[in-house]
């Protein structure tokens, strides 16, 4: 199913702890509510640790990431499809527990999938792959748990008070861009590049 998405990023003048700093593919938004997942916040958990009954999900050399503070037990998989299949990983498009979401982005809430990718993934690694500075801005997917969900027009609401900013689509500040570094990227993708300028930007965007 197709869906249109968007990324936004947290204000610099946003309250909210949680959301501090933080930049959101948001997956939806109409009359029910908002739901989507935060990128940048990556967990002190790895794959190893977590568990599908008795067995853990995948190795140690991937972690989790943060996707919100909904449902936190619940994991998703999101993929760049191009990615997997330029490594030769096979998955199946027309299965109906993956939802295409834009741009060779897919999502899954299915364990047994989740678990498939990840292991065809690490059997195909070197040992210079495996080095943990450049490791996360070459993966295909990321490993996420828990979501992020507003009530019916919460995050409009949010927005009209400006503690979120829409900002251009670039699939590449997903996959290819540091955790500490994405949401300093996604304000520069507006023109902000400090807190000082950032009144100056947002009011030229909403003129």
């Amino acid at each position: 199913m197709q869906h249109k998405v968007r990324l936004i990023a947290s204000s610099p003048n946003m309250l909210d702890a949680i959301f501090r700093e933080t930049v959101i593919l948001l997956l939806e938004n109409d009359q029910y509510g908002a739901f989507g997942f935060v990128l940048n916040k990556p967990r002190d958990l790895n794959l190893d640790e977590v568990y599908l009954g008795e067995k853990s999900l995948g190795p140690a050399i991937y972690n989790a990431w943060y996707g919100g503070p909904v449902d936190e037990q619940r994991g998703f998989l999101l993929c760049d499809t191009h990615k997997l299949n330029e490594l030769g990983i096979e998955w199946n498009e027309s299965d109906e527990d993956q939802l295409t979401i834009r741009e060779g982005i897919i999502t899954t809430a299915n364990p047994m999938i989740t678990e498939d990718i990840i292991w065809q993934h690490f059997e195909q690694l070197t040992e210079a792959d495996k080095d943990l500075d450049r490791f996360v801005t070459t993966l295909p997917f990321r490993f996420i748990l828990g979501y992020s969900g507003w009530s019916a027009e919460q995050l409009d609401k949010e927005v009209a008070e400006g503690w979120w900013i829409e900002i251009p689509w670039d699939k590449s500040l997903i996959f290819s861009i540091s955790p500490q570094n994405m949401w300093q990227e996604a304000l520069k993708s507006i023109g902000i590049t400090s807190v000082g300028n950032y009144i100056s930007v947002t009011s030229e965007l909403l003129q």
